[in-house]
């Protein structure tokens, strides 16, 4: 790899436990080329580490919520988020600590490009300048993203895929919910394409991909289809599964600086979900 080395963070194997899945997951960078080189290797840790040695950054924060680093060039970012942590800060002090929160606290620069839900695990671009952030905003907006999720749901689909075309609308606030509706009732248009991956006893590992982005489209659209996600608790059973099964796997696009080719993967998520290769 001519002194080369992944992205993968140098703490991964101490913060996940698992020296299998770390393996899995190297050999997944390289063969996506998502490679740097040694003169970034001050970038290859986990938010946790750093923030081991920035006492501001970590101090009344759960280690357990830590983001880990995917990738880091000079325009962006690449983290991994928990299941349970924010994706920007919400209103009042309980809800001010967040992925891009703890980001700023090592990277003051950082803007984050778009949101998962609390609950949702994996993949999240921060853009390190105002360009690169509109760039990618415009990506996001522009349908030139291709996102693909995985999820554990309730029961086995009939079919073994399908497309769910469904509009979307908030129909409570308190906590908010998102519910069909109807275009002409000011339902928003909403597309999800899904593939059966995996059956198990009582449940089945679907991979997703939004054509949209509303907030909550793939769990209601799940739930409308009458398999919802294992653990939701807005949507379905939240005592089927320890966490929200529902993890962003996969995001393919160009890279707004070089225009290359950015095929980013993540394995890195528990309770089922662990192995499962999203883009192959």
């Amino acid at each position: 790899m001519s002194g080369k080395i992944t992205v993968l963070c140098d703490a991964l194997t101490a913060s996940l436990k698992q020296p299998t899945l770390v393996i899995a997951l190297m050999r997944m960078a390289v063969g996506v080329g998502l490679v740097v080189g040694p003169e970034q290797l001050q970038e290859r840790r986990s938010i946790a580490e750093i923030g081991s040695r920035c006492k501001s950054l970590a101090a009344g924060r759960s280690a357990e919520l830590e983001p880990m680093l995917l990738l880091a060039d000079p325009w962006l970012l690449v983290l991994i988020k928990p299941s349970g942590l924010l994706s920007q800060p919400g209103l009042g002090p309980e809800l001010a600590d967040s992925l891009i929160s703890r980001a700023q606290g090592r990277w003051p620069e950082v803007r984050l490009v778009h949101r998962l839900d609390r609950d949702t695990s994996g993949l999240i671009l921060l853009a390190r300048d105002a360009n690169t952030h509109r760039a990618l905003s415009a990506a996001f907006a522009e349908r030139r993203v291709r996102k693909t999720y995985l999820a554990w749901v309730s029961g086995v689909p009939a079919a073994r895929g399908g497309w769910i075309d469904q509009p979307l609308a908030r129909i409570t606030t308190r906590p908010p919910r998102y519910g069909v509706v109807p275009l002409a009732c000011g339902g928003k248009p909403a597309i999800t394409r899904w593939r059966l991956l995996r059956r198990a006893k009582g449940s089945s590992l679907l991979l997703l991909q939004p054509r949209n982005g509303r907030s909550h489209q793939l769990r209601v659209h799940l739930a409308a289809l009458g398999h919802p996600v294992l653990g939701d608790p807005l949507y379905g059973d939240p005592a089927a599964a320890p966490r929200l099964q529902l993890h962003a796997a996969g995001l393919q696009l160009l890279h707004p600086a070089t225009c290359k080719p950015l095929h980013l993967r993540s394995l890195c998520v528990g309770d089922g979900l662990v192995g499962v290769d999203p883009l192959n």
